[in-house]
């Protein structure tokens, strides 16, 4: 099994993460390929069966929480775009090809933690015109934005592994389908966390993981979001939150402060 601090000690990366534009091949062996939503059996349990990794951080880059292309001229807004897959169960192996554009590098090491949390044996990322390998646990987590346009008041306690907090502070108290979407997007993100895409520094992807409560509406513009029992996880996996309500599908929600304990 692939069950380590570091996804790049034994997952092969070739390419430039610099470059703008990637068409790559993407293979993976493992058990846990088996329990991806398309491919499980009919009888799979569904508290073990989760989304593809791929398809998962595809449609969370295209709704914005990881903000816009890196530095330096855009060439289009950041995509992950999935055109083949194909699983076989009698390993279980599964290729993907996939095009990427204007990822931030550190979208790479949130792809392989993601899928090397799902139980893999071996995992491989080849761009077509790559010649060397890439070191992932060198690649920096995508960063914030450098301005948000709410207030942001984020401080790491000494003990961050449990009893964190963040509050939403609205400009207005939300109506019926506003609410809706607050709550899908925090369930959105609690998900991003649980399926092992920040693991703490020298920790496996496998360890990575969140317990939550449910996000509740303290007073009319307050929303709660409290985490007693269990953060496991680095500080940066607060960041495609901020940003989704930056930049992203948040944007127009109103947020007008955002604390996080």
């Amino acid at each position: 099994m692939i069950d380590h601090p570091r996804p790049s000690d034994h997952v092969t990366l070739r390419l430039d993460p610099g470059q703008a534009v990637h068409t790559l091949w993407i293979e993976a062996e493992g058990p846990g390929l088996s329990l991806f939503a398309a491919n499980a059996a009919p009888g799979a349990d569904p508290d073990e069966v989760t989304p593809d990794p791929l398809d998962w951080l595809a449609g969370m880059i295209a709704d914005g929480w990881f903000g816009a292309p890196p530095s330096g001229p855009p060439s289009g807004p950041p995509a992950l775009i999935l055109h083949q897959t194909h699983f076989d169960a009698t390993g279980p192996r599964q290729i993907w090809q996939v095009t990427a554009q204007n990822l931030a590098p550190g979208l790479w090491r949130i792809l392989a933690n993601l899928l090397v949390a799902r139980g893999l044996t071996r995992l491989s990322l080849r761009s077509e015109d790559a010649a060397s390998d890439c070191d992932l646990s060198a690649l920096p987590y995508p960063p914030p934005p450098r301005a948000t346009l709410f207030t942001l008041d984020h401080q790491t306690p000494d003990l961050a592994e449990r009893e964190r907090w963040l509050e939403l502070e609205l400009a207005a108290p939300p109506d019926e389908a506003s609410l809706a979407r607050l709550y899908a997007i925090m369930d959105r993100w609690v998900r991003l966390l649980a399926l092992g895409a920040y693991p703490r520094a020298r920790h496996s992807p496998r360890d990575a993981g969140i317990l939550p409560d449910l996000a509740v509406l303290t007073a009319p513009t307050l929303l709660f979001q409290g985490i007693e029992i269990a953060f496991a996880c680095d500080e940066a996996a607060f960041v495609p939150l901020i940003t989704c309500f930056h930049t992203g599908e948040g944007r127009d929600l109103g947020v007008t402060r955002m604390t996080i304990r």
